[in-house]
């Protein structure tokens, strides 16, 4: 009994042999459909990669203000009403939803003319000249003048949220904001478009609303009698005008920049070799499997006849 199954284990073992040498059989028969198919992916991927833009990216460091720096008497006077001069932990978050609103974008095509042809008409990029190639078809660059209906701030939108990346650290109050771009000079002076203005539209806001608030504060303050009242009016008015104040030095209000944006030397995308591997993979993989296809579908053939 022992001696039958330890031949039936050496047969089963050998067709396994002779199952795997008809396997590099099969495979070495079709050697040449596998180099075709090989060479012919790994070729076009080399094409396909070529074409493609390079990328690059921008990017900076934000520390979040939180504080006012100093003991003038603004922050003296707040400190002894027991007032928070900043809402600690919302300016940063407020400061990236800014940055990825629509209505900021808006802002931004208004402020500089050459945002929207960027984003949305840009071809490719001149590395000699350092600039960018526009779609001749959709942007004249010369006379900057559409030669389609100009786009909407909202169609470009999607567009700006792909290249844009933004992230705030709680813990430690920092932004992360980052461009990306087929010119590298236009992520780095967007970047610096980005969050100068991103600063000088919460300043402006935060300014009106102290205005707002001061002048009618006063006016509540003049009609009431009653003191409890009138103290706790005293105390808005001392933290409006403190963020009034702020409002109006001349350094950043929300963010102070750490790490500047700066021209990328080298693309951050995409990866050509990546691409050409997988090509070259990919042809392999697809050849072997129809060879070997190809020799299973002849084999029936030849069986059932």
């Amino acid at each position: 009994m022992t001696n039958q199954y330890q031949t039936n284990a050496d047969n089963s073992f050998e067709d396994d042999r002779i199952d795997v040498a008809e396997l590099f059989g099969f495979l070495w028969e079709g050697k040449k459909t596998i180099i075709i198919v090989t060479t012919v992916c790994f070729l076009y991927s080399i094409f396909y990669a070529l074409s493609l833009n390079h990328y690059y990216k921008s990017a900076a460091t934000l520390s979040v203000i939180e504080a006012v720096s100093g003991g003038g008497t603004m922050g003296g006077l707040a400190s002894i009403a027991g007032i928070s001069i900043q809402q600690v932990g919302v300016k940063g978050p407020r400061f990236i939803n800014t940055l990825r609103s629509r209505a900021f974008l808006k802002h931004l095509i208004s402020v500089d003319e050459n945002v929207l042809p960027a984003l949305m008409a840009a071809e490719s990029y001149d590395i000699e000249s350092k600039k960018i190639i526009f779609d001749p078809n959709v942007y004249d660059a010369a006379n900057k003048k559409w030669l389609i209906p100009k786009p909407n701030y909202l169609e470009a939108y999607p567009y700006y949220m792909s290249y844009l990346y933004s992230y705030y650290h709680d813990m430690r109050r920092i932004i992360d904001v980052q461009f990306e771009h087929i010119s590298p000079i236009f992520a780095k002076e967007f970047l610096d478009a980005i969050i100068r203005e991103g600063d000088r539209v919460l300043r402006e806001f935060d300014m009106q609303v102290s205005i707002d608030s001061l002048a009618y504060l006063n006016v509540e303050l003049s009609e009431t009698k009653l003191l409890n009242i009138k103290s706790s009016i005293n105390q808005m008015i001392l933290s409006q005008m403190q963020t009034k104040m702020m409002t109006q030095l001349g350094y950043n209000y929300v963010v102070k920049i750490i790490d500047p944006p700066f021209v990328p030397l080298y693309p951050s995308r995409p990866s050509r070799r990546f691409i050409a591997m997988v090509g070259f993979l990919g042809g392999l993989v697809v050849s072997i499997l129809f060879v070997l296809m190809r020799q299973y579908i002849n084999f029936n053939i030849t069986k059932q006849k």
